[in-house]
């Protein structure tokens, strides 16, 4: 009670609506709790910190003075083309570097950890806090840990931070490489030579692994409603992805890459549906559920009724 009591006077009472009081951080959290608390009890607070809220400031016995930068202002500067190592110490231990990137380049950006999600990697826009999230072209889980490939928009530096958000500790080594497109197989592997497809034909496709993504381009509507159905009879997991015109993802889209697929290993025919948000062209991108890879057939219809799709 001793230690709410100091956060609440110190916050000015903090209520989100009121512009003059102040959240306490975590840090001021734990520490008030540590000034209140018995020696035994102190090892408890300490205990539960690591446990479940991480930051530095639970882990006293870590020597800080070699880690890496937990944000953007103190990233590492690293190069293109090098072999970097690190090291994550604690839960919620995020390692930050900076490089610099090409407008319209491809990189692959390739982590090794043992046990290392495919989200605990993620790319940064030049301010240090915007994802490139629409600009990747997939990230998903490799033998040997992450990989994001990803296509630089400017000419300016960029940074790769690497997060610890489950406890998993330890040595990591990535490298960042330009990497050439790939030749178009059956389609494009980009929206430039995208495969124009009609309303109703079915289109016949192949997903050859991780990072094949096939491009078919599409005039749409605003507010028009569109079904998107493909077919796999092998089982194989596909994700899709609708894009603007620019190249960036189109936020309307619900079935995600990155979260979700069309068929979920199952056969025959799945779908969604998708509102238009203005006139022009948009690319529809279809690949490999975490590198998932084989043959698939793909439908679009326009529905009859906008505001009653079917």
């Amino acid at each position: 009670s001793s230690a709410l009591n100091e956060l609440y006077v110190a916050s000015g009472g903090h209520l989100p609506a009121l512009r003059f009081s102040t959240p306490p951080t975590e840090e001021e959290i734990f520490e008030a709790f540590m000034k209140y608390a018995t020696p035994q009890q102190q090892e408890r607070v300490r205990s539960l910190f690591q446990r479940l809220h991480g930051g530095e400031f639970a882990f006293d016995e870590i020597d800080y003075e070699d880690a890496e930068g937990n944000d953007a202002s103190e990233a590492t500067q690293v190069e293109v083309g090098e072999a970097v190592t690190g090291s994550l110490d604690y839960i919620f231990d995020f390692d930050y570097f900076k490089f610099q990137a090409e407008e319209g380049q491809t990189y692959l950006i390739s982590v090794e950890h043992e046990t290392l999600g495919h989200t605990s990697v993620t790319v940064y826009g030049p301010d240090g806090e915007t994802e490139e999230r629409d600009w990747w072209q997939g990230r998903v889980l490799g033998e040997k840990g992450p990989l994001i490939r990803w296509t630089a928009r400017s000419s300016e530096a960029h940074y790769l931070a690497i997060q610890n958000f489950g406890g998993k500790t330890g040595e990591y080594a990535f490298t960042i490489e330009a990497v050439e497109e790939k030749a178009a197989d059956d389609h494009s592997n980009g929206t430039k030579s995208a495969t124009i497809i009609g309303f109703g034909n079915i289109i016949e496709g192949t997903v050859d692994g991780v990072f094949d993504h096939d491009y078919f381009r599409i005039k749409a509507h605003e507010d028009r409603v569109y079904h998107f159905f493909v077919r796999s009879e092998s089982g194989t997991d596909l994700c899709a992805q609708a894009y603007r015109a620019d190249g960036s993802r189109s936020p309307e889209w619900h079935n995600r890459c990155d979260d979700g697929w069309f068929n979920e290993g199952g056969v025959g025919w799945n779908g969604t549906s998708w509102r238009a948000p203005a006139d022009g062209d948009y690319y529809l991108g279809i690949s490999g559920f975490m590198g998932s890879a084989g043959e698939y057939e793909l439908q679009i219809y326009l529905a009859e009724d906008p505001g009653q799709p079917n």
